[in-house]
């Protein structure tokens, strides 16, 4: 009778632990069916399963918003989406536009793709022009695609001691020659042999704009006058925060490997100017470059500039869209 009551217990123990397995066992199965149907609803299953890695569909989730994502499924498999999305100055917005210009441009890296659509400058140039906003101040872009207005003067222009330039009574805006003075005993405190010096007309009007430009055109043609002197209403010097350098002992050819040429290369930032076009940048300038040609912007923006080793237009087209 003991043996019979053991061996009952023990049946139902089996049993018991048997439903527990089974039940557990369910759980189990019933947990990963859900977690999977749960998964195959997410952005990383979708997008994996129609080809994009998992890495970049990682990436893209996290870039992208759930409408952006959204669209994305809808397109077929696209890996320039994610290197164009991986460089510094993407914008969102225009991703289609850098797509169409990839797929016509195969071999170009994807950074100038970005600079020349962000830009502007994959256009022909003086096309689409736009008047700038007055209202930057010293952060205005004057360029071949942002002109200013004909009589544009700006009113707190002051005269420049002959110590520090030539011309017939140059102006500059105060605020620039204030810096350019700072620069300027800052580089001769360390340079005694060696002086430099604002060129003639600083600031330039419309009207002396337009007579220089046509000269160099008469001299050398519209294509290449257009690559080294701005078109009325285009300049920079018209701003009065332009300033084109010169130094005693060389000329405009030996400017930029001269003493004084290669100080400011390095070091005008630190006083708020920028290399306005620099070397290996003509494609996104739209000018050759000009050693020479510095352009007061204000400390923060011309060190981020100098850091970043980008132009104005680049920086202008991301942070002032």
């Amino acid at each position: 009778m003991q043996r019979k009551r053991i061996r009952y217990r023990t049946k139902r123990m089996l049993v018991m632990i048997g439903v527990v397995i089974a039940i557990v066992f369910l759980g189990v199965v019933t947990s990963n069916i859900l977690q999977t149907r749960a998964h195959r609803r997410t952005f990383e299953y979708k997008l994996t399963n129609i080809g994009w890695s998992e890495e970049d569909a990682n990436f893209l989730i996290e870039k992208l918003s759930k409408e952006e994502l959204e669209k994305l499924l809808e397109q077929e498999v696209n890996t320039s989406i994610v290197s164009l999305m991986r460089e510094r100055y993407f914008i969102s917005a225009l991703l289609n536009r850098y797509l169409e210009f990839k797929s016509e441009n195969e071999n170009m890296s994807y950074s100038d793709i970005i600079a020349l659509i962000n830009t502007g400058a994959y256009r022909d140039w003086y096309s689409d022009i736009k008047e700038t906003n007055l209202e930057d101040d010293v952060l205005i872009l004057v360029n071949k695609f942002y002109s200013l207005p004909e009589g544009h003067k700006p009113d707190n222009l002051v005269r420049i001691s002959n110590r520090y330039s030539f011309g017939n009574n140059p102006e500059v805006r105060a605020d620039v020659l204030a810096a350019f003075l700072d620069m300027f005993y800052e580089f001769s405190s360390d340079n005694y042999n060696v002086r430099f010096y604002m060129a003639a007309s600083p600031f330039r009007t419309y009207e002396s704009q337009a007579s220089l430009y046509n000269i160099r055109v008469t001299q050398v043609g519209r294509d290449r006058a257009d690559q080294e002197v701005a078109r009325p209403g285009h300049s920079e010097h018209q701003t009065g925060l332009a300033i084109d350098i010169a130094a005693y002992g060389s000329d405009w050819q030996t400017f930029a490997s001269s003493p004084a040429g290669l100080w400011l290369a390095a070091n005008a930032h630190n006083y708020g100017f920028i290399l306005r076009y620099p070397e290996g940048k003509e494609h996104i300038t739209g000018f050759t470059f000009e050693p020479w040609h510095y352009r007061f912007v204000g400390v923060e923006t011309a060190t981020y500039i100098f850091n970043n080793n980008i132009t104005f237009d680049e920086w202008h087209a991301f942070y002032r869209r």
